[in-house]
């Protein structure tokens, strides 16, 4: 399977419906938006009765699908033909992982993310910013602080995993630790990741340092967590 076998001919027509929804989108015109969906999705199932279900068209229609729930097993369809023709994955991945957080599943989200960690490991600069980009933003989509905690640790390890960078993450995690008045929690995370600090972005390594005292200062000043029994340090 090629990965994109489809002529100018063929693909400049879908051009123009997807700057018409840009445009409608950012004007908030909801209604010419999906009518312009629509008349993407048309031209998409002209190119699907001569090329089948290729992961491109696959992807492309989940892209402007409106509803997001309808959207996840075309995505999910588009990686599955990739993959069995060894085609890259990560795009549709993405995609499908930021479609599962807005239908609030993000642990599903984050196990699209760990499957095509590979590709975002050796990819380019903004691929890999992307991927961890929604490693750290699974995490808004939870719906109690202890499943965010839980999404928050398991992004880290998913990007650990790959090798990839977890400050960011971890600090994240920090903040809603401190947020949720778990100083000694959230003082264990900083000494995790102080390995990562020295090679840090100036801003990460500004917000480690900042995070170090406010946290210092709550564990000082606040009620020991854990049924009023001190966390270990």
């Amino acid at each position: 399977m090629e990965a994109f076998p489809f002529t100018d001919a063929e693909w400049d027509p879908l051009k123009p419906v997807a700057e018409s929804v840009l445009v409608a989108s950012r004007a908030g015109d909801d209604t010419l938006a999906a009518s312009h969906r629509l008349q993407m999705l048309e031209l998409l199932d002209g190119l699907r009765e001569r090329y089948g279900d290729h992961p491109v068209l696959l992807e492309t229609a989940a892209d402007y699908t409106e509803d997001k729930a309808a959207a996840v097993p075309l995505y999910r369809q588009a990686a599955e033909v990739a993959g069995a023709n060894g085609l890259p994955t990560l795009s549709i991945r993405t995609a499908l992982a930021f479609a599962l957080m807005t239908i609030s599943d993000p642990a599903a989200a984050l196990e699209e993310l760990r499957t095509c960690g590979g590709e975002a490991a050796t990819g380019s600069e903004d691929e890999r910013k992307h991927w961890l980009g929604l490693l750290r933003y699974a995490a808004d989509y939870t719906e109690s602080d202890e499943e965010r905690s839980c999404v928050y640790r398991r992004a880290v390890e998913i990007a650990a995993t790959h090798g990839l960078p977890t400050l960011f993450i971890r600090l994240c995690l920090v903040r809603h630790l401190l947020d949720a008045g778990r100083p000694a929690a959230a003082q264990a995370e900083l000494r995790a990741c102080r390995g990562e600090v020295a090679t840090a972005e100036g801003d990460d390594r500004t917000w480690w340092a900042g995070l170090v005292a406010e946290a210092g200062r709550a564990k000082t000043d606040s009620t020991p967590d854990r049924g009023g029994k001190a966390e270990p340090d």
